[in-house]
């Protein structure tokens, strides 16, 4: 009955027959998934296995050399850059690397998808963004640059940027990486949370196991 019920529901990510090559090397062949919405799925397995590729697909970083990769119910490759650039807004993702601006504090660079995509006034951003780094617990961070944190706060500063806007799916790459113990319980409290409300896919890539494979719904 479970996957009858499945089977019904709307896809958050959908691969049909998807390809990628990369300098001639295929990486990836006839590749076809769907994740439903509301989804917490965790793709596991060691360097080398495809993992942060199928993230970059997924988020529209790069288009399948064959296949369809739709997300949200859009085509990344047939989508306009109009389009596109909808989308990104309703995607969040967090790479191995923070990938922060080193120039901005921690509160500006979590406030940077905001105040570049949305008409929200400062009060509003504030609230946002303090309301994000409490979740995480990296709020005493906020007038930090990137090269005042551990590799774990850079982590969660990236998390919290990608989360701010209210995002629809969430791609993360090794999430665990680097935090200490109090960051793991936060993150996966938070994962627990969202895991229940069913209002947010999360995509998770990890190179083994953790907690975060027992929480997953696959």
């Amino acid at each position: 009955r479970r996957c009858v019920l499945y089977m019904k529901r709307e896809f958050s990510i959908e691969f049909t027959q998807v390809g990628m090559s990369i300098g001639g090397e295929e990486r990836v062949a006839g590749l076809t998934f769907g994740l439903g919405r509301g989804e917490f799925v965790v793709f596991v397995g060691p360097n080398g296995a495809q993992k942060s590729l199928l993230l970059e697909l997924c988020g529209g970083v790069i288009l399948p050399s064959q296949g369809i990769v739709k997300v949200l119910g859009v085509d990344w490759a047939a989508a306009s850059q109009a389009e596109q650039d909808i989308l990104r807004q309703r995607v969040g993702i967090v790479f191995q690397k923070p990938a922060l601006m080193n120039n901005m504090t921690v509160f500006d660079n979590v406030a940077l998808p905001l105040r570049y995509h949305t008409m929200l006034d400062e009060g509003a951003v504030h609230d946002k963004v303090m309301a994000r780094l409490s979740e995480l617990g990296i709020s005493h961070h906020r007038d930090c640059f990137p090269a005042e944190l551990t590799h774990g706060k850079e982590k969660l500063t990236a998390l919290a940027r990608a989360l701010v806007p209210d995002q629809e799916l969430i791609l993360i790459d090794d999430p665990l990486t680097g935090l200490d113990a109090e960051g793991v319980t936060r993150l996966t409290s938070m994962f627990e949370r969202y895991q229940a409300e069913g209002a947010i896919t999360i995509v998770v890539a990890m190179r083994t196991p953790s907690r975060l494979l027992q929480m997953a719904d696959r």
